[in-house]
């Protein structure tokens, strides 16, 4: 079950507010078929009718839409010059355009306008593709609904005994409404809209390789995405020695009343627990006396909450203190006073800075290594507070590679697709909170909305830019085998799991360093791992996100013509071509892993082989659903508390993917004997990672280290607050 319905209610609501398309009313048929009583010959009739409606709409909005794709296209190469009184440049546009086929109407249009306006229509073909596929799967998914309660409906009749007559009787209407969608244009319009994006992305990838890459791989400078946290420009008045050392000695004192308000939430179990245990040479916290108590029951939510507002209350007066021993950017003058006063500050910086990184190695040298692979740096090595002046800002490069090489293996990020489709990290959907500049347009603009180039230029408030995915995994690459991602997708951002799927693929490289990708978004993520391994093993399914080309096809003359087709690019733009993957020659040399790299009972055939320039064993990603375990704030999230995993199984499975675990909410019965038990069974048949909130859960090593060893989590997130080991 992949909760269609869910992923397409989000789209039409947050996705496709304009409602320029449109859409198959699957919510209405679905409770036409599920608030009957019973499926009668009346309501299988009015189903079948407002289905019908359904596919002519779908069908004729489609229609629609790609004959203005291919109008816009023939009124570019025909009319491109008609402005010139040239009649000899007019004839020959027209001689051009005459009987030419699509691929090489494309190109032409392409070679004749501006890369803006390709891109234009990129999207628009990519918005016209997406609606195309929510009719299609909404069309065959309602079907099969209505078949299923059918079925249903006389299953229980027979046990009854009940005679089923002649009036009462219902079909099944796969055999009469699925013929009509297989030939309708809502089915076939997507393999040529299929085609046509393939070939903007092919042409314009192979234009931004001739114009030196988009991407800037070693990413240097102020504008890029590794430059050091180190270019923000400070130049406040000065800060005497006195004041400064009095206000670092009062934040010392408020960051160990926080930490002394977190340890006031571990309970007696854990206690008893972990002062039987040694940590290297001595006890968790390093002095042998065990761990405070903490709080379980949700009887004590008041005293807790009441914790959390003296607690937030303390983070308010850090933030106080901190802004007065940051310096403030206001006018100087240029004094020989003023110099030395703006050196001092930027010494101050620079310590800061250094004391965290110095901690951060500090705290990785206590933390046994078996037990690094679970640690997962939730956006890298940052401040949840979103300052610059102590750590990296999140979702940066320099906060993985701090993390990397301190030793962490595992950091998550969160990613978003730019207008020309290129994977940046960010956790909004926009820049303006981390910007250098909040008040810029370009900042309050979605990330959707600017193109790579435009983000260059947006820099944000430590001096440097966001960095492409790609960037961040080339240093993974890098810095060493453990160092991985674990990758977040937006919910109802699919194409952003598309783009990630073809990522992998032209770059295999990289795939070693990418551990789990996941998002709330159900459909989304069975979605990616069907994309994911059509991308490595031109593998074919009806559903997922995106048309599907069967083993047939791939060795058909078909596929060597569109090989031949998208050869010639080289011809028009002077470049060599890449050819897709799902038309590579896929060898018996290098085996890879289909299952996340680990055993699963269902799945013991998940060797496939695959011929890379590299001639070894890849390993793709676990592919995981995110859950809550409160009453769900947004319609895609899906809610699974500790008293119950069972849903689980069935939203991991569908007819042609399985996903290979979950990340589940944290929550205080982990702690207890039921808890624990029912963590083991799911991490017996899963992956199973865990997601804290922040200033709600506990973020610290002992917690981590009880979930990993006594549970069978595999992932635990975490902020790295400085009360994560005690006294390293």
């Amino acid at each position: 079950m992949v909760k269609f319905g869910r992923h397409l209610q989000f789209y039409i609501e947050l996705e496709h507010p304009n409602k320029t398309h449109s859409i198959v009313p699957y919510a209405k048929l679905r409770d036409l078929i599920e608030q009957a009583t019973s499926i009668t010959p009346t309501l299988s009739q009015t189903f079948e009718s407002q289905w019908h409606d359904a596919l002519l709409n779908a069908s004729t909005d489609l229609t629609e839409s790609t004959k203005s794709f291919w109008n816009t296209i023939f009124e570019s190469i025909s009319s491109q010059n008609d402005n010139n009184n040239d009649d000899d440049v007019v004839d020959s546009n027209h001689i051009l355009a005459r009987g030419i086929e699509p691929f090489d109407a494309i190109k032409l249009y392409i070679d004749r306008n501006d890369i803006a306006i390709v891109r234009d229509m990129l999207c628009f073909l990519k918005d016209t593709h997406t609606v195309a596929e929510m009719n299609y799967q909404a069309l065959r998914k309602i079907v099969k609904k209505f078949d299923k309660n059918v079925i249903s409906q006389q299953q229980q009749q027979q046990q009854q005994k009940h005679v089923i007559t002649s009036s009462s009787n219902v079909e099944c209407l796969s055999s009469t409404l699925l013929p009509e969608l297989y030939t309708s244009i809502t089915f076939f319009g997507r393999n040529t809209l299929d085609m046509a994006i393939h070939i903007f992305r092919t042409i314009l990838e192979e234009l931004s390789s001739s114009d030196g890459g988009s991407s800037s791989s070693g990413a240097s400078g102020s504008g890029s995405g590794s430059g050091s946290q180190d270019n923000t420009n400070h130049s406040s008045g000065r800060i005497s020695n006195s004041n400064h050392n009095s206000n670092t000695e009062e934040l010392h004192s408020m960051m160990q009343s926080i930490n002394s308000m977190e340890d006031e939430k571990v309970d007696d179990r854990k206690n008893n627990y972990y002062n039987s245990m040694s940590f290297g040479s001595g006890s968790v916290n390093g002095t042998g006396t065990g761990t405070p108590k903490r709080k379980t029951t949700r009887s004590s939510s008041k005293t807790i909450n009441g914790s959390k507002d003296k607690k937030n209350e303390t983070l308010q007066k850090v933030d106080d203190i901190t802004n007065k021993m940051v310096p403030h950017h206001h006018h100087q003058d240029h004094d020989e006073e003023g110099e030395v006063a703006s050196e001092e500050s930027e010494d101050q910086v620079v310590s800061r800075r250094a004391n965290e990184i110095q901690w951060l190695n500090d705290a990785i040298q206590h933390i046994p290594k078996e037990e690094l692979c679970h640690i997962v740096a939730h956006r890298g090595f940052h401040t949840s507070l979103g300052r610059s002046d102590f750590r990296p800002i999140e979702n940066t490069l320099s906060a993985y590679e701090t993390a990397w090489s301190a030793g962490v293996h595992l950091c998550e990020c969160d990613v978003a697709l730019t207008r020309d489709e290129k994977l940046v990290l960010a956790h909004d959907e926009d820049f303006n909170r981390l910007a250098l500049d909040r008040t810029s347009d370009r900042s309050r603009l979605k990330i959707s909305e600017l193109t790579f180039k435009e983000l260059i230029a947006l820099t944000l408030k430590n001096g440097v830019r966001a960095p492409l995915l790609k960037d961040v995994l080339m240093s993974a690459n890098a810095i060493g085998p453990d160092a991985k991602l674990i990758i977040e997708i937006k919910p109802g951002n699919s194409e952003a799991g598309m783009a990630l799927a073809r990522l992998l693929a032209r770059y295999p490289e990289l795939v070693t360093h990418v551990a789990v990708v996941m998002s709330f978004d159900l459909w989304s993520m069975h979605s990616f791992k069907e994309e994911l391994q059509r991308s490595f093993f031109g593998s074919v399914s009806t559903t997922g996100g995106t048309s599907s080309i069967s083993p047939e096809i791939l060795s058909s003359p078909f596929s060597n013509n569109l090989r031949r087709k998208c050869k010639s690019t080289s011809v028009l733009f002077g470049s060599s071509f890449n050819e897709p993957s799902f038309l590579m020659n896929r060898e018996e040399s290098a085996p890879i892993r289909i299952d996340g790299g680990r055993e699963r009972r269902d799945r013991s055939d998940s060797l496939i082989t695959y011929n890379t320039s590299h001639n070894h064993q890849l390993t793709l990603p676990s592919v995981m659903l995110l859950t809550v375990a409160d009453t769900p704030e947004n319609m895609f999230e899906l809610s699974v508390d500790i008293s119950d995993y069972s849903p689980i199984e069935d939203w991991l499975h569908s007819t042609h993917t399985s996903l290979d675990g979950v990340y589940v909410r944290y929550e205080p019965g982990m702690l207890t004997p039921e808890g624990k038990v029912a963590l083991q069974k799911l991490s017996s048949m899963y992956t199973v990672g865990v997601w804290a909130k922040a200033a709600e859960d506990p973020d610290d090593y002992e917690t981590m280290h009880y979930l990993v060893k006594e549970c069978g989590v595999s992932f635990f997130n975490t902020d790295l607050p400085r009360s994560y080991i005690r006294n390293p």
